[in-house]
Parts: C-alpha cells; sequence; structure tokens
C-alpha cells in the first residue's frame, strides 16, 4: 500500500495556523488542485476575482465536488452542531429540491422531469456506493421518488410565484439557524479563524466611524445572500447527507459513524476545524504533492 502522504506535502502550512490533514484528499479535489487552482489554492499572487469567488463559496471543495463523501459528511457535521441547524437543513434542502423537480416538470414536462430524477437517483446511488452504505440509498431514493411524485402533483396548480414562496421559506429554513451557531468559517466575518457572528457585528458596531459601522451591517447582508446562493445549490448534494445524519443517530453503522464522529469531535476541540479538508487548519489551503 502507498503511503499516505504527509500535512507537509498536502498543505500550504501558514506559522500562524497549525494544520493537519487526516483523510487523503478525493480524485475530485485533486481534480480541482490541478485545473481550479487559481480559486482553490492560490500560491503567489492571489487576484481579487478569485478571492471574491472563494470568498462567496466559503467551502470550494465542497460547492464543487459531488462524490467526495469524506470531506462532504465531514463539513456536515463541523458546520451544524445546533440541533435547528439540523432539521432545518433536512426540511428546508426537501423544499428546495421539491421546488427544483416541480420547475422542471412545469417547463420540460413530464419527461423533462423524469431525466431530472433519474440523474438525482444516479448521483445519490453513486455517492452510496462509493462510501460502501447501500442501506442510505435504499433509503435515500424513496424519499426522492416521493418529492418527485409530490413535484408532479403540484405542477398544475401552482405558479411562478408560489414555487417562489416555497423556495424563500425553505432556503429561511436552512440558512437562518446558520447565524446561531456558535461559530462561523473562514472566509465569512475573518480569513484567518472561526468566529462568532455576534462577537464580529459587536466588535464593528461599537466603531466610532458609521461609515464603518454601515459596511459591517451590508458586510452582514452580503454574507446571507451569499449564504441563500450557496445553500440552494448544496441542496441536492446534500438532502441525502441530513438523511444519512438521521440514520447514524438512529444506530445505522455504528463503526462508521464512530469513525465519523470522531473526526468532528477532533476537528473541534482544535478550535479551528478546516474547511477544505478533512483535518484542521481553519483557512489553511491545500496543494497537490510535489513529484518525487
Amino acid at each position: 500500500m502507498d503511503k499516505m502522504p504527509t500535512s507537509a506535502e498536502w498543505l500550504s502550512t501558514r506559522p500562524d495556523v497549525a494544520s493537519e490533514i487526516w483523510v487523503e484528499p478525493s480524485a475530485e479535489a485533486r481534480f480541482l488542485l490541478k485545473h481550479l487552482g487559481w480559486l482553490v489554492s492560490p500560491s503567489g499572487s492571489d487576484s481579487p476575482f478569485a478571492r471574491f469567488c472563494r470568498n462567496s463559496m466559503v467551502a470550494p471543495f465542497t460547492q464543487l465536488t459531488l462524490l467526495s463523501f469524506d470531506l462532504q459528511y465531514h463539513l456536515f457535521e463541523v458546520l451544524h452542531l445546533n440541533l435547528s441547524s439540523k432539521v432545518g437543513h433536512g426540511l428546508g434542502m426537501a423544499g428546495v429540491v421539491l421546488v427544483a423537480l416541480t420547475a422542471a416538470g412545469e417547463a420540460f414536462g413530464a419527461v423533462g422531469l423524469g431525466v431530472v430524477v433519474a440523474l438525482l437517483a444516479a448521483w445519490w446511488l453513486a455517492a452510496a456506493v462509493q462510501a460502501r452504505l447501500l442501506t442510505w440509498a435504499a433509503v435515500s431514493l424513496p424519499v426522492l421518488g416521493a418529492l418527485a411524485g409530490a413535484a408532479y402533483a403540484l405542477g398544475p396548480h401552482v405558479n411562478a410565484l408560489a414555487l417562489f414562496g416555497i423556495w424563500a421559506v425553505s432556503i429561511f429554513a436552512i440558512t437562518v439557524p446558520h447565524g446561531f451557531e456558535p461559530n462561523q468559517p473562514p472566509r465569512t466575518f475573518t480569513d484567518e479563524r472561526w468566529f462568532p457572528v455576534n462577537s464580529y457585528l459587536v466588535q464593528e458596531l461599537r466603531q466610532p466611524s458609521w461609515a464603518r459601522r454601515v459596511k459591517a451591517m451590508a458586510f452582514v447582508v452580503w454574507v446571507f445572500l451569499t449564504g441563500l446562493a450557496n445553500e440552494t445549490w448544496a441542496s441536492p448534494r446534500l438532502l441525502p447527507y441530513t438523511l444519512l445524519a438521521v440514520m447514524f443517530r438512529l444506530g445505522y453503522a455504528p463503526p462508521r459513524w464512530r469513525e465519523l464522529k470522531s473526526r468532528a469531535d477532533r476537528a473541534w476541540e482544535s478550535g479551528n476545524p478546516a474547511l477544505d479538508f478533512v483535518g484542521v487548519g481553519g483557512p489553511t489551503y491545500l496543494r497537490l504533492p510535489e513529484a518525487p
């Protein structure tokens, strides 16, 4: 078996941030490092456009991958500590997927709806097969089927405004609980570490400059709006993970659950879970190991 690359090989370490990687990055992560390094792993000069895109996505290695199970599930546990976040994501993401399926059915008919459902089913099944958790697929695929049936039945009875309303309620159920999490990740309110949103507001609103106060409030609004976009994009990907989190807590696959939960707990014990890999290091970037 090949030797696991070390943190020194995989990480663009910073002297002010302790970092350690525990799981080898996926093939998708390697692809992003090779072809989108300017976005996910800047070295030397970092353009304003790249920083804007990266900070808007917050965690590009989850937003831009489909089958990177270890990182996807790890960040789901790390980012959602409160029960309200977990429940909000489960219900809200189901609502967002329902809206997407209904819109597909109305735009392209029953055939279009069937194609979208088939693609989602193939994606969710591939994720379960890759993770070697086939019962996960046996639970998530019927949920997808139920949402597809609801979308088919709902389509003729709703207009665009009604769909927007369902989306708005769903996305707020996902996004608002994030504000009550103990800490927000790097690339939101700070670049270096996890930081409570209330501490940011107190710090900035106590500044004597009105311009700085207004800027701080505008920035909070911007983070919220990008959060709406991120969670909408993430819903088809993360909905099955919300189901898996429930399954684990009901006793499914205990050894696997202990392993995944232990990683999340260890990451939080450090006070600075990594965003781009399974480990610690906050905003530390991945990099491709140098060829021997």
